[in-house]
């Protein structure tokens, strides 16, 4: 006698919009502020001159956050701060220059304000982006 498969099980109440929203992982409120904690005590490390590898590489992802969300629409005078944010701190060691400091300052700045304009979703979705590798 031939061997049969078993059947596979479907969940039949499976509700489209809960698996939508449990798929896509949401940041919660506080990751989101203890990321911005983090950025702060980042750029207090580089106005020190203590800065770590792990502190500049929290300042350029939140360089490359707010680059994502200017080419999102949500503030589009950051995207020059950006790219000139990132040189800053491709030139820079542990110790930056003031002239560094103060473009990182500025972009700072202005992603605080992108903060506050975009939605939770859309900051979710940038942070997203950047993390995963899709935006260089």
């Amino acid at each position: 006698m031939r061997k049969r498969t078993r059947r596979k099980h479907f969940d039949s109440d499976a509700h489209p919009v809960r698996l939508a929203l449990f798929a896509s992982k949401l940041t919660e409120a506080d990751d989101l502020c203890s990321l911005r904690t983090l950025e702060l005590m980042s750029m207090a490390a580089l106005d020190a001159g203590q800065a770590t590898p792990a502190d500049l590489l929290t300042l350029r992802r939140s360089c490359r956050i707010s680059a994502e969300l200017a080419a999102a629409g949500i503030g589009p005078e950051a995207a020059p701060l950006a790219q000139a944010a990132l040189d800053a701190l491709r030139r820079c060691g542990p110790g930056a220059e003031q002239v560094d400091r103060e473009a990182v300052r500025q972009l700072l700045d202005v992603y605080d304000q992108q903060r506050l304009l975009t939605s939770w979703a859309g900051l979710d979705r940038a942070i997203n982006r950047v993390v995963r590798g899709r935006v260089q």
